[in-house]
């Protein structure tokens, strides 16, 4: 099924509202805990070296990502029908608010990376009563659209 141009173009930009919502709360998360003294971007710090280089690693695939994802829109790889594309839109959507209230219940525990002497008290309540790994599953929501 061939989308016009004009019905491809709209679902590209609802596509790029809804990674700029998710990259919007993530960064700014990250430049909040940062002017009141936090590092929430700890990969890569370890001493271990074998940790060391799985979060190196996991960097450069979260940092990766984001071209990926560009480019998938912006060169319009994707083939589904009109109706599955909203229902992508939808679900991302829904991943955004699930990861803003994830980053929210959070509090000043967020971190990426965490060393020894930077331990952080376990949270247990809000939707993490619900799920240990929220954040995480709206990030895979959030990239259905």
């Amino acid at each position: 099924m061939n989308l016009s141009l004009e019905a491809s173009l709209s679902y590209r930009l609802l596509a790029l509202l809804v990674l700029a919502l998710f990259y919007g709360i993530y960064l700014t998360k990250q430049w909040r805990q940062k002017r009141r003294g936090i590092k929430t971007m700890q990969i890569g710090s370890r001493t271990d070296a074998q940790t060391r280089t799985v979060e190196r690693l996991m960097s450069i695939a979260t940092v990766g990502i984001v071209p990926a994802q560009l480019m998938s829109i912006g060169f319009g790889w994707s083939h589904l029908p009109a109706g599955a594309r909203f229902t992508g839109f939808c679900v991302a959507l829904l991943g955004d608010i699930i990861f803003l209230v994830s980053v929210l219940c959070m509090k000043d525990s967020w971190r990426a990376g965490i060393p020894d002497q930077d331990r952080t008290e376990l949270v247990t309540d809000g939707i993490y009563a619900f799920s240990r790994n929220p954040a995480f599953w709206a990030l895979t929501c959030s990239t259905s659209a």
